[in-house]
C-alpha cells in the first residue's frame, strides 16, 4: 500500500471507525504504511490528519490495528510521523 493521508480523522487528531474499516479491508495487502500522524498537536501539516501523541490516539491506533489483525492481516502496520 502506498503511504498517504486520508484526512479522515476525528474530532482531537482521534484515528476513527472509519479508518479502521479502510485498514481492515486492505489487511491482505501486507505491510500497511498507513497515514501520517501527528506527533504533536503543533505539528498538523493539515486538518483531518490524526495524531499519535496522547493515550486516546493510542488506544484509537490500537482499535485501528485491531481490526487489521481480525481480518486477518498477519503483517506490521508503520505509521508515517
Amino acid at each position: 500500500m502506498p503511504p498517504l493521508t486520508r484526512n479522515r480523522a476525528g474530532q482531537g487528531d482521534m484515528p476513527t471507525g472509519l479508518m479502521a474499516l479502510y485498514y481492515a479491508q486492505r489487511a491482505s495487502a501486507g505491510l500497511q504504511i498507513v497515514e501520517g500522524a501527528q506527533i504533536g498537536g503543533e505539528a498538523a501539516a493539515c486538518p483531518g490528519t490524526p495524531g499519535i501523541y496522547n493515550a486516546q490516539q493510542v488506544a484509537a491506533w490500537r482499535r485501528v490495528t485491531d481490526a487489521v489483525h481480525a481480518r486477518g492481516g498477519v503483517a506490521l502496520v508503520f505509521l508515517q510521523l
